[in-house]
């Protein structure tokens, strides 16, 4: 991806994964919110800018992400150049799952982001 590159996270929460007719994953339900994610932005930023459109403290919250072609195993983001690596690594695939994972309560409340490629922010679009 071209240095400034950056997808747009749909984020969605409040829903349920249900199985789909080829045994895939499928969420359905909840609100969902489309955030920025810039190479340039720092994970801080990302968990912020979560926070803030759906009110929850992210403080304890684990990013995750599956690789373009490969859902088995998670990747971690837990630094800015893990954020930018989702970034790059994600440039070139339809879409990417980013998973956003916190324990409240005893229980595990999962966020579930959508990345799609756009040619400019959402926040550019008029």
């Amino acid at each position: 991806m071209a240095e400034g590159g950056f997808v747009v996270a749909i984020c969605q929460h409040g829903g349920e994964f249900t199985s789909g007719p080829n045994g895939n994953l499928i969420y359905k339900g909840g609100e969902a919110h489309a955030v920025d994610v810039s190479r340039e932005m720092s994970l801080d930023s990302f968990k912020d800018e979560v926070s803030k459109v759906f009110h929850v403290d992210v403080t304890d919250m684990s990013f995750k992400y599956f690789l373009p072609n490969n859902n088995r195993t998670l990747i971690t983001i837990s630094c800015d150049r893990d954020l930018q690596r989702m970034v790059d690594f994600t440039a070139s695939a339809a879409q990417a799952d980013v998973f956003v994972i916190s324990r409240v309560e005893n229980r595990y409340a999962l966020f579930y982001l959508f990345v799609v490629h756009v040619e400019e922010p959402i926040s550019n679009i008029s």
